[in-house]
């Protein structure tokens, strides 16, 4: 008896290791952003602004986590409410136009020339809120030369940033309130259904694992798993 206890406890934390990880995976999917990369402003050429809104597209896609507006999603909402994609410099008509694109953060950037030099001023917009996430400027030294160099450079710390701390939240957040105790799994305190976990963890491993916990649980006897994970 003890050695079915046992083992059904080994299985059980196998199971709560593999619910959270479902969770978490959840959870970080559940966070996938809407980015609306607005055509920078500034009296520069179009053929420019469209490098720099392709750059910081690509940037955006490959740092997880995040979906890029289709462009033509975009035009067709600034054309319908008669703006035009250069000529979003205020705040308040990105949050509207954001709104109405069903996108969460907007990308908005302003090229400045300097001399022979470019003052590059680049931001995220938090359409909900209509709160400025974060902000960068810089400045280049070689004219064109380091423009582009540049303009990737603040995109990949903006949205590396922002992807680490909302990983490091979330992770805190499932790890933290997912518990298990004698085949029953609660989350924040409350205690989910069957039903509830199957969908959460539907056509994954940590379902059998599940599963297997509960079976150990009503034929070996007590099963009791209380814990949390850390994840780094």
């Amino acid at each position: 008896m003890y050695r079915i206890k046992k083992a059904a406890q080994e299985v059980g934390k196998t199971a709560l290791i593999a619910i959270m990880a479902v969770f978490i995976a959840g959870a970080v999917n559940a966070q996938d952003k809407k980015v609306a990369v607005f055509d920078p402003v500034g009296s520069v050429e179009n053929s420019l602004k469209e490098i720099v809104r392709e750059e910081v597209s690509s940037i955006i896609v490959n740092a997880g986590g995040y979906t890029v507006l289709e462009r033509q999603l975009i035009n067709k909402v600034l054309e319908e409410n008669q703006f035009q994609m250069g000529g979003l410099v205020d705040d308040a008509q990105i949050v509207e136009m954001g709104k109405l694109m069903g996108a969460n953060l907007a990308f908005v950037s302003n090229i400045t020339p300097m001399g022979t030099n470019y003052y590059i001023s680049c931001k995220m917009i938090d359409i909900q809120s209509g709160r400025v996430e974060m902000q960068k400027t810089a400045q280049t030294q070689r004219g064109m030369n380091d423009l582009i160099g540049i303009v990737q450079t603040m995109a990949r710390e903006m949205f590396g940033q922002m992807g680490k701390s909302q990983q490091m939240f979330t992770t805190q957040l499932v790890a933290g309130f997912i518990t298990a105790d004698k085949g029953k799994v609660y989350q924040g305190g409350r205690r989910l259904s069957p039903n509830e976990v199957q969908f959460l963890m539907a056509n994954t491993d940590a379902m059998r694992l599940y599963n297997n916990g509960r079976s150990q649980y009503k034929n070996g006897g007590t099963m009791q798993i209380i814990g949390s994970a850390t994840f780094v």
